[in-house]
């Protein structure tokens, strides 16, 4: 093949991989990709008016993950879900047994509201939980 044809068609070919490109390009522009935000949330108040409650939240979109420190300085872990009602259910455990159940919803103030009840249900207590900009808790040390 003649080498002015070869530099024609590397030419051609240079070409169409650039519009390629560019078109890939305005695509990726057009449709990126969504990283969820993550939302800290936490809060301090009273599990049935008496014990105290410090509670640490990262929500992900409709996902709530973090911890909460109970009266006796005890570190639990929380999992659980919001709806668009701004009404949420958080699971409490212990390593992996569930201690209780947070039921509630978010009030216009941002504060938290609902009722704390322990597995299977036999004792219920009703939350209250003010929103702060930011928890600092003192968690017991394991003596292990």
């Amino acid at each position: 093949m003649d080498s002015g044809i070869k530099l024609i068609i590397g030419f051609i070919a240079l070409i169409a991989s650039i519009v390629a490109f560019s078109q890939l390009s305005e695509v990726a522009k057009s449709n990126p990709v969504k990283t969820p935000s993550v939302q800290k949330l936490f809060y301090e108040g009273t599990i049935g008016g008496k014990h105290s409650m410090s509670i640490s939240l990262d929500r992900v979109g409709g996902d709530i993950t973090g911890s909460a420190v109970n009266t006796n300085n005890e570190l639990r872990k929380l999992k659980g879900s919001i709806g668009k009602e701004k009404t949420f259910l958080l699971h409490e455990y212990d390593n992996d047994q569930m201690t209780g159940t947070f039921e509630g919803r978010i009030l216009e103030n941002g504060d938290m509201r609902g009722i704390w009840s322990a597995p299977p249900g036999g004792k219920w207590f009703p939350f209250y939980l003010h929103k702060k900009p930011r928890i600092f808790s003192r968690v017991k040390a394991n003596s292990n």
